[in-house]
């Protein structure tokens, strides 16, 4: 039973870390400029090394991975709300319903 479980919760996270993967790499290909295509990469190859290097040596795992998979991808995020247009065409996003109000 727990086999059947891990199983899936793995097949899960790996197919959530390919989308977001793939939407990462898809913002980042369409920045707008330069300097956001350099912002993005860089933000783009800082978390690819943190994810590899903490996995490969958990001695860095305490020290890398708030910052490499927390704070730079929050980052990196920001930097994509605020210079990129939406993946999503403006027609979807003016049909979705309005978010409550908290």
């Amino acid at each position: 039973m727990m086999r059947a479980y891990s199983s899936f919760v793995c097949t899960e996270l790996t197919s959530y870390l390919c989308l977001a993967g793939r939407y990462g790499a898809t913002q980042t290909a369409l920045s707008p400029t330069e300097e956001l295509l350099a912002i993005n990469s860089l933000c783009a190859l800082a978390t690819a090394t943190a994810f590899v290097a903490t996995n490969a040596d958990s001695r860095l795992y305490e020290k890398w991975h708030p910052l490499g998979l927390h704070v730079i991808p929050g980052l990196w995020s920001l930097n994509v709300a605020c210079g990129h247009a939406s993946l999503l065409p403006a027609a979807l996003l003016e049909a979705a319903p309005a978010l409550p109000a908290f």
